[in-house]
């Protein structure tokens, strides 16, 4: 009869998980959870804070691992942009860790490729570690913490979001480039030697918040792993669509929500995107301080998207149901173009077009314009265009990209 309550119980989750005011959290500090050679070669402790839904009488609950940011070179678990989420989704029911890793003590890793490769691979490598820790004392520690380890999720915000992501989806060295698999190899391997050696590593889905990828196939052979994007359209410091970190020349090139969304569409990867209509880095933190601005609305969402796929929610998302988007190539003309474009003839039904989108190479849009019913010539000739090359969009009634085409502006 016990276990039937608890079967039951665990069968449905009422409002849990999606209000933010059902429980008291009780905060455990400073937990170690591996450790490893930092960059000065000394051994460093690394830490974790746990978020504990309190009274709670769930058996297991789902974790969510969630990475600080500071760009690799400061930041910490104990900063606002990881307190604020980690309280807000601990009081909503759920198991979260707010989670520290290793950084560089070189401030010129901003300015470099190679500092920002590594340090990528180092975070990557702890954060593993501490997916193992929760892995580990499930099986040999009693499940202190009474974590379902078939839902854990890995997040973070900004470099911490950028570690999440490699995590998560650069999970085979083959995937990487020459140079980022000599690092890789160079550093002690993807899984490196943080600690809990021999767990799995695997997590059921990656809140990213204002990062990036290097590279957006390292997504494709993870049709198991679903994604959030929370990001500004125009992000200051990483780019939302194509581009290089704060704009710099000797940083590489590396991919923001827009593109990593559209790759996944395209394998048939699930995945939610929250892409804010403004300027800036976190959209909860303005000028070092925590701010309310947007902060509520991006805890919806990844609560949202966390809940759609725990299993007590009876209408989680199938994710293997999710079938490849094809976005068909858009017809247009003149292309370059002088100031106005036309739409001509489609391999597709030109009435599914809602309205017309134009973004520059950085993810930020420039141009929306609604298609009027056979009015198919597009007026750019009053647009302050900066650059020559821009994506035109085709967009659905629910602004899903239909179709694409690169545009150059010419003057």
């Amino acid at each position: 009869m016990a276990l039937f309550a608890l079967q039951k119980s665990n069968a449905q989750c009422g409002y849990r998980f999606q209000n933010d005011l059902l429980f008291d959290v009780q905060v455990t500090k400073d937990i170690q959870y591996g450790q490893a050679l930092n960059t000065k070669n000394k051994v460093q402790n690394l830490r974790l804070d746990f978020y504990n839904p309190t009274p709670d009488t769930m058996a297991l609950r789902p974790l969510l691992i969630f990475l600080h940011g500071g760009s690799f070179l400061d930041g910490n678990k104990n900063l606002a942009e990881t307190t604020m989420p980690c309280m807000n989704l601990a009081k909503r029911g759920f198991a979260v860790a707010g989670v520290d890793y290793r950084l560089e003590d070189n401030y010129f890793s901003l300015l470099f490729s190679e500092l920002l490769f590594k340090a990528t691979i180092r975070a990557t490598q702890d954060a593993r570690a501490a997916i193992r820790f929760f892995y580990k004392q499930a099986k040999e520690d009693g499940n202190p913490y009474r974590i379902d380890t078939n839902q854990i999720f890995l997040g973070g915000v900004s470099a911490g979001a950028i570690t999440a992501l490699h995590t998560a989806y650069l999970d085979d060295i083959s995937e990487a480039d020459f140079i980022m698999s000599k690092f890789i190899r160079d550093l002690n391997g993807l899984e490196g030697s943080s600690g809990n050696e021999g767990y799995s590593t695997k997590v059921k889905g990656v809140v990213n918040i204002s990062g990036c990828m290097l590279d957006r196939t390292y997504v494709n052979n993870n049709r198991d792993i679903p994604l959030l994007n929370v990001q500004y359209v125009n992000d200051v410091l990483f780019p939302s669509y194509y581009g290089r970190p704060l704009g710099l020349l000797t940083m590489p090139v590396m991919m923001g929500s827009f593109v990593i969304a559209r790759q996944m569409d395209k394998m048939g990867i699930y995945n939610m995107n929250y892409m804010i209509k403004d300027r800036g880095v976190v959209p909860y933190i303005k000028d070092g301080k925590a701010s309310e601005l947007y902060f509520d609305s991006v805890m919806n969402y990844t609560a949202k998207f966390m809940f759609s796929l725990i299993e007590c929610n009876p209408a989680r998302v199938n994710i293997s149901n999710v079938l490849p988007q094809q976005i068909k190539e858009l017809s247009i003309f003149p292309n370059p173009s002088r100031g106005y474009i036309v739409l001509g003839d489609q391999n597709f039904d030109i009435n599914l077009v809602k309205s017309i989108r134009i973004i520059d190479l950085s993810g930020r849009e420039v141009f929306r314009q609604k298609v009027r019913y056979l009015s198919y010539l597009i007026d750019l000739s009053s647009l302050p265009f900066q650059n020559n090359i821009y994506i035109v969009e085709a967009l659905g009634e629910k602004n899903q990209i239909i179709a694409q085409q690169k545009l150059f502006f010419s003057k």
